[in-house]
């Protein structure tokens, strides 16, 4: 990658009932890359991608959604996986109710208290009470 191409890094957080639209998201990267090659490189971050030791949680195991400049999330039928007891908890103590939530929560928050600016996308963030999202 030449010195002066920046690389946009897009983590794309959904649950697994969505893999047909991860897999459009991909494919409009891939388009994006080849129309401005030489000046910008995006990067899927994708959990389908790489290999997890099944000897503990996943979640752990996923890159962190707030280290990308752009985290979308996709919903459909369902908000994702539950996570084990023992795993991280919202601030207000209550477990996250699932990977997916929690990776778009945590990004927001990291954000919001003076983080990494990610640009987070999420239809549904209204609905999941996260403010400052674009819709």
């Amino acid at each position: 990658m030449a010195e002066s191409m920046r690389e946009v890094r897009v983590f794309v957080s959904s649950p697994g009932d969505v893999l047909p639209e991860r897999g459009r998201v991909d494919a409009v990267a891939a388009k994006l890359n080849r129309e401005y090659e030489g000046l910008a490189q995006i990067k899927t971050v994708l959990w389908e991608e790489n290999f997890y030791k099944a000897d503990r949680t996943f979640q752990p195991q996923i890159p962190e959604a707030a280290a990308c400049d752009i985290v979308l999330s996709i919903f459909w039928t369902t908000i994702g996986t539950e996570l084990p007891a023992e795993f991280a908890r919202m601030p207000d103590g209550w477990p996250y109710p699932s990977g997916t939530v929690y990776e778009l929560l945590t990004a927001r928050s990291r954000t919001a208290f003076g983080g990494r600016s990610t640009r987070i996308i999420c239809p549904l963030c209204r609905w999941i009470g996260v403010k400052g999202c674009t819709r």
